[in-house]
Protein backbone atom coordinates (compact mmCIF):
# COMPACT_ATOMS: atom_id res chain seq x y z
CA UNK A 1 0.00 0.00 0.00
CA UNK A 2 2.76 2.23 0.69
CA UNK A 3 3.66 1.84 -2.69
CA UNK A 4 0.71 3.64 -4.23
CA UNK A 5 0.38 6.35 -1.75
CA UNK A 6 4.34 6.92 -2.91
CA UNK A 7 2.88 6.99 -6.65
CA UNK A 8 -0.28 9.87 -5.70
CA UNK A 9 -2.80 7.49 -4.40
CA UNK A 10 -5.02 8.56 -2.05
CA UNK A 11 -8.26 7.72 0.28
CA UNK A 12 -11.44 8.63 -0.98
CA UNK A 13 -13.91 6.57 0.95
CA UNK A 14 -15.03 2.76 1.71
CA UNK A 15 -16.91 -0.26 1.74
CA UNK A 16 -19.48 -0.73 4.43
CA UNK A 17 -22.29 -3.91 5.20
CA UNK A 18 -25.15 -2.48 6.85
CA UNK A 19 -27.99 -4.22 7.33
CA UNK A 20 -26.90 -7.07 4.81
CA UNK A 21 -26.93 -3.99 2.29
CA UNK A 22 -23.70 -3.23 0.03
CA UNK A 23 -23.07 0.55 0.69
CA UNK A 24 -20.35 2.55 -0.91
CA UNK A 25 -19.38 5.89 0.76
CA UNK A 26 -16.69 8.11 -1.08
CA UNK A 27 -15.44 11.63 0.48
CA UNK A 28 -13.53 12.50 -2.54
CA UNK A 29 -12.26 12.71 -6.18
CA UNK A 30 -16.52 10.65 -6.71
CA UNK A 31 -16.62 12.88 -10.27
CA UNK A 32 -13.27 12.52 -11.41
CA UNK A 33 -13.43 10.37 -14.71
CA UNK A 34 -9.73 8.03 -15.88
CA UNK A 35 -9.36 7.07 -12.03
CA UNK A 36 -7.15 3.86 -11.34
CA UNK A 37 -8.37 2.78 -8.46
CA UNK A 38 -7.28 0.32 -5.00
CA UNK A 39 -9.45 -1.83 -2.46
CA UNK A 40 -7.00 -1.63 1.00
CA UNK A 41 -7.82 -3.88 4.02
CA UNK A 42 -5.00 -3.84 6.55
CA UNK A 43 -2.68 -2.28 4.60
CA UNK A 44 -2.91 -5.35 2.04
CA UNK A 45 -3.73 -4.09 -1.89
CA UNK A 46 -6.64 -6.41 -2.45
CA UNK A 47 -7.49 -5.32 -6.04
CA UNK A 48 -6.61 -2.28 -8.68
CA UNK A 49 -9.16 -1.32 -11.72
CA UNK A 50 -9.49 1.72 -13.58
CA UNK A 51 -12.71 3.43 -15.37
CA UNK A 52 -12.82 5.84 -18.12
CA UNK A 53 -16.20 6.53 -16.24
CA UNK A 54 -16.83 8.83 -12.87
CA UNK A 55 -15.30 6.87 -10.27
CA UNK A 56 -18.39 7.02 -8.55
CA UNK A 57 -20.58 5.46 -11.35
CA UNK A 58 -17.71 2.60 -11.79
CA UNK A 59 -17.95 1.55 -8.07
CA UNK A 60 -21.62 1.77 -8.01
CA UNK A 61 -21.21 -0.96 -10.73
CA UNK A 62 -20.24 -3.33 -7.56
CA UNK A 63 -23.26 -2.68 -5.63
CA UNK A 64 -25.85 -4.52 -7.92
CA UNK A 65 -24.02 -6.50 -10.37
CA UNK A 66 -25.92 -8.33 -13.15
CA UNK A 67 -25.11 -11.69 -14.10
CA UNK A 68 -23.38 -10.51 -17.15
CA UNK A 69 -20.87 -8.82 -15.06
CA UNK A 70 -18.38 -11.34 -14.29
CA UNK A 71 -15.74 -8.92 -12.57
CA UNK A 72 -18.42 -7.08 -10.60
CA UNK A 73 -19.99 -10.12 -9.52
CA UNK A 74 -16.50 -11.61 -8.14
CA UNK A 75 -15.66 -8.38 -6.37
CA UNK A 76 -19.56 -7.72 -4.69
CA UNK A 77 -19.07 -11.38 -3.44
CA UNK A 78 -15.22 -10.85 -2.22
CA UNK A 79 -16.33 -6.95 -0.59
CA UNK A 80 -19.66 -9.05 1.21
CA UNK A 81 -17.19 -11.56 2.46
CA UNK A 82 -14.22 -9.69 3.43
CA UNK A 83 -16.81 -6.80 5.52
CA UNK A 84 -18.83 -9.88 6.96
CA UNK A 85 -15.51 -11.57 8.55
CA UNK A 86 -15.20 -7.87 10.42
CA UNK A 87 -12.71 -6.25 8.13
CA UNK A 88 -12.34 -2.80 7.02
CA UNK A 89 -12.50 -1.95 2.93
CA UNK A 90 -10.52 1.25 2.15
CA UNK A 91 -10.87 2.53 -1.79
CA UNK A 92 -8.27 4.84 -3.03
CA UNK A 93 -7.46 6.41 -6.16
CA UNK A 94 -5.45 7.98 -8.25
CA UNK A 95 -7.31 10.09 -11.00
CA UNK A 96 -5.64 11.53 -14.53
CA UNK A 97 -5.56 14.89 -14.43
CA UNK A 98 -4.72 15.20 -18.28
CA UNK A 99 -1.52 16.00 -17.83
CA UNK A 100 0.01 13.45 -19.65
CA UNK A 101 0.91 13.54 -23.51
CA UNK A 102 3.20 11.84 -26.25
CA UNK A 103 3.18 14.34 -29.26
CA UNK A 104 -0.61 15.38 -30.03
CA UNK A 105 -1.48 12.47 -28.27
CA UNK A 106 -3.16 12.24 -24.40
CA UNK A 107 -1.85 9.27 -22.65
CA UNK A 108 -4.31 7.60 -20.20
CA UNK A 109 -1.97 7.71 -17.22
CA UNK A 110 -4.95 5.20 -15.38
CA UNK A 111 -4.47 3.22 -17.76
CA UNK A 112 -0.79 2.42 -18.70
CA UNK A 113 -0.26 2.44 -14.95
CA UNK A 114 -2.86 -0.52 -14.29
CA UNK A 115 -0.90 -3.73 -15.82
CA UNK A 116 1.95 -2.45 -14.18
CA UNK A 117 0.63 -2.41 -10.90
CA UNK A 118 -1.20 -5.13 -10.77
CA UNK A 119 2.05 -7.39 -11.90
CA UNK A 120 4.06 -5.66 -9.51
CA UNK A 121 1.36 -5.93 -6.24
CA UNK A 122 -0.98 -9.23 -7.28
CA UNK A 123 -3.57 -8.52 -5.69
CA UNK A 124 -5.11 -11.12 -4.85
CA UNK A 125 -8.88 -10.51 -6.38
CA UNK A 126 -7.04 -9.31 -9.61
CA UNK A 127 -6.47 -13.16 -9.89
CA UNK A 128 -9.27 -14.00 -9.30
CA UNK A 129 -11.58 -16.31 -12.53
CA UNK A 130 -14.31 -17.80 -12.89
CA UNK A 131 -14.32 -21.55 -12.25
CA UNK A 132 -16.00 -22.56 -15.77
CA UNK A 133 -13.78 -20.37 -17.48
CA UNK A 134 -10.62 -22.57 -18.39
CA UNK A 135 -7.14 -21.02 -18.06
CA UNK A 136 -4.47 -20.32 -21.19
CA UNK A 137 -1.82 -22.25 -20.02
CA UNK A 138 2.08 -21.12 -19.45
CA UNK A 139 3.18 -21.56 -22.78
CA UNK A 140 2.11 -18.56 -24.98
CA UNK A 141 0.33 -18.87 -28.31
CA UNK A 142 2.95 -20.27 -30.83
CA UNK A 143 2.83 -17.97 -34.51
CA UNK A 144 3.94 -19.00 -37.57
CA UNK A 145 5.04 -15.94 -40.00
CA UNK A 146 4.81 -16.66 -43.71
CA UNK A 147 7.62 -17.18 -46.07
CA UNK A 148 6.80 -13.24 -46.96
CA UNK A 149 7.90 -11.70 -43.20
CA UNK A 150 10.49 -14.71 -42.62
CA UNK A 151 12.22 -12.66 -45.76
CA UNK A 152 11.79 -9.36 -44.84
CA UNK A 153 13.17 -10.25 -41.08
CA UNK A 154 16.26 -11.63 -42.52
CA UNK A 155 16.73 -8.80 -44.71
CA UNK A 156 16.54 -6.24 -41.62
CA UNK A 157 18.84 -8.70 -39.54
CA UNK A 158 21.28 -8.41 -42.38
CA UNK A 159 21.20 -4.58 -42.96
CA UNK A 160 21.06 -3.47 -39.17
CA UNK A 161 24.17 -1.45 -38.68
CA UNK A 162 26.52 -2.91 -36.29
CA UNK A 163 29.53 -1.69 -33.94
CA UNK A 164 32.22 -3.87 -31.62
CA UNK A 165 33.35 -1.66 -28.81
CA UNK A 166 35.98 -3.61 -26.27
CA UNK A 167 36.18 -2.70 -22.25
CA UNK A 168 39.54 -2.17 -20.93
CA UNK A 169 40.20 -1.67 -17.08
CA UNK A 170 39.88 1.28 -15.59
Amino acid sequence: MKRLFEIGFSPVGCWRLRDGCLRLELTDKADHSNVLYAFISDDEVLYVGKTTQTLRRRLAGYLKPSDTQSTNLRNNSAIRDQLSSGREIDILALPDLGLHRYGAFQINFAAALEDSIIQTLSPPWNGMRRKDVPELGDDPPKWEADAAALRIDAELSAAAPSFQFVLQQT
